[in-house]
């Protein structure tokens, strides 16, 4: 064979040789930022799952409801969900119907209304002031029946601490509903803490 020929075989293969191994040199490197970028994910996933278990991580959750129907009056006014069931961390006050944060993070937050016969209520979720959603209950649509409605709503809050979220009844007609048993009542929990 010339010599010629096969030095021109061996460049070439050389040179395939040489681009095949640039190219899985470069994709090791991927593969190394890739899998590095995982372990960081997954640290900080597991250091959050491990901060929730640790005892010192704040939890903040209340569940309250009405003991007793309520008349509407003529003016709006604060649904004072008196009988406490969970109150962890002691932000909600049973005597104002006022939930304070007790730091900021964000924040689920979900109420129920019971109106009475042909009573049509609107419950508005307020923050500081502000109305942020609202239900209406409306049992006044078939008053032959003299059946009662419910109405119910879930709203998921970035809040910063000392907010103030309470549920607020606007006025229109009829009563609310409620007992013992809990036919409206105003739920919420810290989801996770704002750094």
């Amino acid at each position: 064979m010339d010599c010629r020929l096969i030095t021109f075989l061996v460049l070439c293969f050389g040179l395939c040789a040489a681009n095949d191994i640039g190219n899985v040199i470069y994709e090791l490197k991927s593969l190394k930022e890739r899998v590095n970028k995982l372990e960081t994910l997954t640290e900080n996933l597991l250091n959050g799952h491990v901060k929730r278990l640790d005892p010192s991580y704040p939890n903040v959750a209340f569940d309250a409801v009405l003991s007793k129907n309520y008349v509407h009056g003529e003016q709006d006014f604060v649904l004072k969900f008196d009988q406490v069931l969970t109150n962890v961390g002691n932000a909600y006050n049973s005597a104002t119907g006022t939930f304070t944060a007790p730091l900021p993070g964000t924040y689920l937050f979900s109420w129920n209304i019971r109106s009475g016969y042909v009573s049509s209520i609107v419950a508005k979720l307020m923050v500081n002031g502000t109305p942020v959603q609202a239900t209406h209950t409306d049992s006044s649509l078939d008053q032959s029946n003299g059946f009662e409605a419910h109405s119910s709503k879930t709203a998921i809050l970035n809040l910063q601490q000392n907010d103030r979220v309470y549920i607020e009844n606007f006025p229109q007609r009829g009563q609310i509903h409620s007992d013992a048993n809990g036919h409206t009542g105003f739920v919420g929990t810290l989801l996770f803490q704002s750094e």
